[in-house]
This record gives structure tokens, sequence and C-alpha cells, in this order.
């Protein structure tokens, strides 16, 4: 892994660290049936919302890693393919 590719993962870790603690927060901010006028419904709506948005881009990350990794597997396969074929 290169140095670019660390930095990469490292900011990643770092983004993921976080959405993960303000998708906690956001989430303590959800209590339905406790939104008793228009604007508390308005609110929670928003609150939820933004949940939802944290959460996508969480597992989206979440899922540009696993392709990350995947894409290191198969360059150590073809490493070793390369060193099987004379």
């Amino acid at each position: 892994m290169n140095e670019i590719e660390q930095t990469d993962q490292t900011d990643r870790e770092e983004i993921l660290e976080l959405l993960e603690e303000t998708i906690k927060t956001t989430h303590k901010h959800i209590e339905p049936g406790e939104a008793d006028s228009l604007e508390e419904q308005h609110l929670q709506i928003k609150w939820i919302r933004t949940f939802g948005y944290l959460t996508g881009q969480y597992r989206r990350l979440l899922k540009d890693e696993d392709i990350d990794q995947l894409h290191e597997d198969a360059d150590l396969v073809n490493r070793v393919l390369d060193l099987r074929d004379p």
C-alpha cells in the first residue's frame, strides 16, 4: 500500500468515526411520540431525514472500503500469478 492509499484509508477512518458519533447524536434527537406541536413534528422529520442521509453516507464509505480491499486482493493475486508465469 502506497502513501496516498494509506492517507485515503486514514481519512476514511476519521470520517467514519465522525459520522458514527454524529449518527448517534442525531438518533438521540429522534423521539417518537414526543413531538406535540406541528413545529416539533417538522423538526422531528428534519432529524429523521438527517439521520437517513448520514447513515447512507456511512454505508457508502464502508462499501468504498470493501471495494478498495477487493482491488488490493486482486493486485496481490495478479502479482502471485505473474511470479508463477516465467
